[in-house]
């Protein structure tokens, strides 16, 4: 079973996706200086414009589809 969690909590996740929709930070500082996948910043930029902050929350659950 994978680990579906993350060690940023909610608001850094904010912060983070805030700051690249703002043009304030470049994907790749964050990748760098936060420890971070690109895949994982891209789909919470994703996530984010779906969903708003809500979408950033993480998820406790299996989807069903």
């Amino acid at each position: 079973m994978s680990k579906r969690t993350t060690s940023h909590n909610l608001n850094e996740r904010y912060e983070m996706v805030i700051a690249i929709l703002e043009e304030r930070c470049s994907i790749n500082s964050l990748i760098k200086n936060k420890g971070i996948s690109k895949s994982a910043l891209k789909s919470w930029i994703r996530k984010y414009n779906a969903n708003g902050i809500e979408g950033l929350k993480e998820s406790r659950g299996w989807k069903v589809y």
